[in-house]
């Protein structure tokens, strides 16, 4: 897409994890997304929650917080893969908070959602309108 001739009829749609993250995690890049590529416009905006499998203790962040701060490093949380926006969002809750969870990576959200689902690993920050159904029917708690 950087390389392609400015002729008007190439359009790249990216995530934004993509443009921003990618430059800081992966050295060899042969792109430099935010010197290459020109934004053009945002056309999506999406929400992301940090939920919990109902049997999870805290039910509210505050309590949330005290758990992770009771047993630091011993809360699993999901990620939709290394260096993902969410697993960047995640990280960067910890390290304001000053609590300390433990990543489990996964190859995307699809992956992830089932093992928060069956309590496997219990915490997991991803699109709200990826996780609102199992919030709504009570399978998973916000």
């Amino acid at each position: 897409m950087a390389r392609a001739a400015p002729d008007g009829l190439t359009l790249l749609m990216a995530y934004c994890g993509q443009v921003t993250i990618n430059p800081f995690t992966y050295g060899n890049m042969t792109v430099d997304p935010l010197g290459d590529l020109i934004g053009v416009t945002r056309a999506v905006r999406t929400s992301i929650a940090l939920v919990v499998h109902p049997d999870f203790p805290a039910r509210d962040f505050p309590g949330f917080l005290a758990e992770l701060r009771r047993q630091p490093g011993r809360v699993n949380y999901a990620t939709a893969g290394s260096g993902s926006l969410l697993h960047v969002v995640a990280e960067l809750l910890q390290r304001r908070t000053g609590t300390e969870m433990t990543s489990v990576h996964f190859r995307g959200s699809a992956a992830a959602i089932p093992e928060v689902l069956a309590g496997r690993v219990p915490v997991i920050v991803d699109p709200v309108p990826t996780i609102a159904q199992h919030v709504q029917a009570g399978r998973l708690a916000r």
